[in-house]
């Protein structure tokens, strides 16, 4: 992304935009809610650590707002004034994030089911992401 001071948009000087907000809240909830279940739940690890990870995945999300929102409403407001980049990008249809996402679901059933039903995953897994990366790569 270009930078929108260079082109003479003014870029807001918000440090936390909304949605980096949102997402702020929902892991202080969520590490609430982990701490008062890591208290009365009597050492049942699961759902603490569950609960933790999803403090992680709100913030990491929260970080990735605070980082990159702001590039992008400024090339919006770019397109919007009708200068910087008038292309639009649209993704090809593709198969493989489909198959990402089964290759995930699956391995990740594997870790409770067995080792028959991790391996299959796996393999679709790096088999899908391969043809992601090469699909990716054709099209550049």
């Amino acid at each position: 992304m270009s930078d929108p001071a260079a082109q003479g948009v003014e870029v807001a000087d918000r440090r936390f935009p909304t949605e980096a907000k949102y997402f702020m809240a929902i892991g202080v909830f969520f590490a609430l809610i982990a701490t008062i279940y890591l208290i009365f739940s009597d050492g049942e690890w699961i759902g603490v650590s569950l609960l933790y990870a999803a403090v992680i995945v709100a913030l990491v999300c929260a970080w990735f707002m605070t980082t990159r929102v702001q590039g992008a409403q400024a090339d919006v407001e770019l397109y919007e004034e009708g200068e910087g980049d008038q292309t639009v990008y649209l993704p090809t249809r593709s198969h493989w994030p489909f198959l990402l996402a089964l290759g995930t679901v699956v391995t990740a059933n594997g870790f409770s089911v067995g080792m028959w039903l991790f391996v299959p995953g796996v393999i679709v897994f790096l088999y899908a992401l391969a043809g992601f990366i090469r699909e990716g790569r054709d099209r550049a």
